[in-house]
């Protein structure tokens, strides 16, 4: 089960703009610079946490996978990620 981190403790929903071309690596890469600003957050320091990307059923997705693929893989208008 996850949980979600609110604003206060560096945590929310981010809505980013990213190319269709554009690799899971790279969504991610773009996740920890903003939850992540300058290698920490009010829970701690990057090096401290393992992460991985999860989609809406809560499915690890693979890193190699597209914008576009995931788009096409699950049919859904708008992706929803979330960093475990």
């Amino acid at each position: 089960m996850y949980q979600q981190v609110q604003k206060q403790q560096g945590g929310s929903t981010r809505r980013v703009h990213i190319c269709k071309e554009s690799t899971i690596q790279e969504a991610e890469e773009v996740a920890m610079s903003l939850l992540f600003p300058y290698g920490t957050s009010p829970n701690g320091s990057i090096e401290e946490f393992d992460f991985e990307i999860r989609d809406f059923s809560e499915e690890k997705v693979e890193c190699n996978e597209t914008i576009c693929e995931m788009y096409d893989r699950t049919g859904m208008n708008i992706l929803r990620f979330f960093l475990e």
